[in-house]
């Protein structure tokens, strides 16, 4: 978590998902899902390492372009294995 930290990105969890805020990184250099980590990966940098919990639903992950940086949204599952939504 500390490379989270000083990279400046931004992790805020809810009952409904995961958000991921990385600043300066476009989408196209994003992401890499292994063993239940999210790695961002930007140009030379160590990627950084985000722990995902089991109920992480990575299949309906989604990307969003932002001004100054890139959001990741990873819904989370109910513990019977639906939508919380």
């Amino acid at each position: 978590m500390l490379a989270l930290a000083a990279s400046g990105a931004k992790i805020h969890r809810d009952q409904h998902q995961i958000e991921v805020f990385v600043p300066d990184i476009q989408p196209r250099e994003l992401m890499i899902v292994l063993s239940r980590q999210l790695m961002v990966v930007s140009g030379a940098e160590v990627p950084l390492k985000v722990p995902l919990p089991p109920e992480a639903t990575l299949d309906t992950a989604s990307i969003q372009d932002l001004p100054g940086g890139t959001l990741i949204c990873i819904p989370l599952a109910s513990p019977c294995g639906d939508p919380l939504w």
